[in-house]
């Protein structure tokens, strides 16, 4: 296991590259009051008041499963309760449960989604945001509205 968390921690998985200042490879930090690690799938699992950081990148959830390709880079990570995240100065959001796809650079929230991006904020139950293409798509739910809040600029 200890040879897993060094593998994590130095693979050089860049998380949203498109959103990466620099071109230095930052170290993948996670935390948690729990790890679990199963080979035979490539599943990494934190639960406990897990934060995970990577250059500018932050989140924050009560669980987090890292799945990762043979070669033990990071494919998708799936997060849930009260999850928090910041891509960048101008990207974060929250939600009960994220979902971020490495491969495809799809970003889904779900549960009182919320995204945050420059001077907007876009709510709704479900939020699709597909990182390449700069699309987003947001989804009420049975009975509610999406919204978007637009803060002027000073």
């Amino acid at each position: 296991m200890k040879k897993f968390l060094i593998l994590i921690v130095f693979t050089g998985v860049i998380l949203f590259t498109g959103y990466a200042k620099t071109q230095k490879v930052e170290p993948l930090v996670i935390e948690a009051q729990e790890f679990v690690f199963t080979g035979e799938k490539n599943v990494a699992i934190y639960k406990g008041n897990v934060k995970v950081r990577k250059g500018d990148f932050k989140l924050t959830a009560q669980e987090i499963k890292v799945f990762l390709d043979k070669d033990g880079q990071i494919k998708k990570l799936i997060a849930k309760g009260n999850v928090k995240f910041k891509m960048s100065e101008k990207i974060s959001g929250k939600a009960q449960n994220v979902s971020i796809d490495n491969q495809s650079q799809k970003v889904i929230l779900k549960g009182d989604a919320e995204l945050n991006h420059k001077n907007t904020i876009l709510t709704g139950e479900q939020i699709i945001f597909y990182i390449k293409e700069n699309r987003v798509l947001v989804y009420g739910g049975k009975g509610k509205k999406v919204r978007t809040i637009i803060i002027p600029s000073k």
